[in-house]
């Protein structure tokens, strides 16, 4: 995961995904949370090894209170 907010994540895949809707399972020290998101944006990038990677700006639907109080606890720790 590269980046995260209360209600999105840019996240950095190896493969291009061909779906808009899709299910992420976030899992952190003990707390593990199932995520609905949409696909808002993909850029396609090339690895130093040449390789293909994407970063994609995923929006949360319905994010659990879970997942906001802990992105409120990471960014005050920023």
């Amino acid at each position: 995961m590269a980046d995260m907010s209360k209600n999105g994540m840019r996240l950095i895949l190896p493969v291009l995904l061909k779906k808009q809707t899709i299910s992420i399972t976030f899992q952190m020290e003990n707390l593990k949370l199932e995520l609905k998101g949409i696909i808002r944006w993909i850029k396609k990038e090339t690895t130093v090894y040449d390789q293909a990677q994407y970063q994609v700006g995923v929006y949360l639907m319905e994010p659990p209170e879970e997942y906001i109080l802990l992105v409120e606890k990471l960014l005050e720790e920023k």
